[in-house]
């Protein structure tokens, strides 16, 4: 196994749960090189990431309940847990989500919500098959924290789902107050 299993000492068949992240980065990839060949692929290319992109809310949908549904005796069994965490992931959105405003008052209408947005979330189910691993880890070795770390992703997820709502509604009322501002005589 080489350098990787030094640093990653877990059975060859775990690193299997990394497939979703590289696969779709790799189609990704390959699609946008072979749509650059011509316009015919082009206009294809086009179909289909409009397509992905109107699924893709849904399915992150489906996702997030599948992952939830999937931990929720985790993250029931660690209730004293879930508060603190949630608390802690609120504190970071806040303190985060002040900076980057502030940091990117210069910046265009989109260019300031995108800046805040980044530094709020941080995508947590993107990173899942990385923590399974560090989990699946932990508990070869016999470590009791182990079950922990879904619980822990699962949180930080729900956490920021409700986070990245309230700051959509929060720059909908924000932008939409200067605009009524602006366009007063």
């Amino acid at each position: 196994m080489g350098v990787v299993g030094e640093l990653f000492p877990i059975p060859a068949e775990s690193y299997l749960s990394l497939i979703p992240l590289i696969v779709p980065l790799v189609a990704a990839y390959l699609a946008q090189r072979w749509s650059t060949r011509s316009p015919q692929r082009q206009q294809s290319y086009e179909r289909v990431r409009s397509i992905s992109d109107t699924a893709m809310i849904p399915l992150m949908c489906l996702l997030l309940a599948l992952m939830c549904s999937a931990y929720t005796p985790a993250v029931l069994n660690e209730t004293q847990l879930i508060p603190r965490l949630a608390g802690l992931y609120l504190t970071y959105a806040i303190l985060a989500g002040v900076a980057a405003w502030f940091l990117s008052r210069v910046k265009s209408r989109p260019e300031c919500i995108s800046v805040t947005f980044s530094a709020v979330t941080r995508n947590a189910l993107i990173i899942y098959p990385v923590v399974a691993l560090c989990a699946q880890r932990l508990a070869h070795n016999g470590n009791p924290e182990a079950k922990l770390m879904s619980a822990t992703v699962l949180t930080q997820t729900l956490t920021e789902l409700l986070i990245m709502v309230a700051m959509t509604a929060i720059f909908r009322a924000a932008f939409q107050g200067r605009k009524s501002t602006a366009e007063a005589p």
